[in-house]
């Protein structure tokens, strides 16, 4: 919100309206209860004459996108008179734009590309593009980037029902980071975030871990 705030961009938050999207229920097979929060959300969206949802978390995205038009019966979302955009692509067209002024920022960072944005939604250049626009900022590849990123151990909830497997693939994932000599890691995903940020203090690794709008706001010229 601070960013957009110093854009100069128009926008509004759905507020005590804004629902679950609905994702955790239909992949529990909760089929009706998703289909009831789909049809909120949408509604509430339209009522308010939004005609672009974005959203900061990459498995609203992909939900919003690929399963609410089949589950209101039209073929893209556009069909609703909306445009759905991750966060990233919003912010990364907000920067080449020029509408916004950053500072140098004199760090080496790694991405990680969570699994329902890179892998399942397509969405891999759009953070790179946002990190390219911060001066001094250098961009380290972890060996798995991209469509062959690896999960960050928190996807699918599975530290619920495996919170060994959970604990195992988040390490994993910690030391690529540092291999490659980062020191700070950014997502571009809050579960993301918080499964890497517990596994690098548990092998007590020195790399902050940042969401990607956190980078961009620090780099704001004052």
């Amino acid at each position: 919100m601070q960013i957009l705030d110093r854009a100069g961009v128009d926008y509004a938050l759905l507020g005590g309206t804004e629902w679950c999207c609905g994702y955790p229920m239909f992949i529990n097979g909760e089929l009706d209860r998703a289909g009831d929060l789909i049809k909120h959300n949408v509604e509430a969206v339209q009522a308010m004459g939004a005609s672009k949802v974005v959203t900061t978390c990459p498995s609203c995205f992909y939900f919003w996108k690929h399963s609410y038009p089949a589950a209101l019966g039209v073929e893209a979302v556009e069909g609703l008179g909306l445009e759905v955009q991750h966060a990233t692509e919003f912010l990364a067209d907000l920067l080449e734009s020029g509408s916004l002024k950053l500072r140098e920022v004199n760090e080496t960072v790694t991405y990680h590309d969570p699994c329902d944005l890179g892998r399942k939604g397509g969405i891999t250049e759009a953070p790179r593009r946002i990190l390219a626009q911060i001066p001094g900022l250098r961009l380290v590849e972890m060996a798995e980037n991209r469509d062959s990123s690896h999960c960050c151990g928190g996807g699918g909830n599975v530290e619920s029902f495996a919170p060994e497997v959970s604990k195992a693939v988040s390490r994993n994932r910690i030391r690529q980071a540092s291999e490659v000599g980062a020191g700070t890691l950014v997502s571009a995903c809050q579960q993301c975030e918080r499964t890497l940020a517990g596994a690098a203090r548990a092998e007590k690794v020195r790399m902050r871990v940042k969401d990607i709008t956190e980078i961009v706001l620090e780099a704001l010229e004052d």
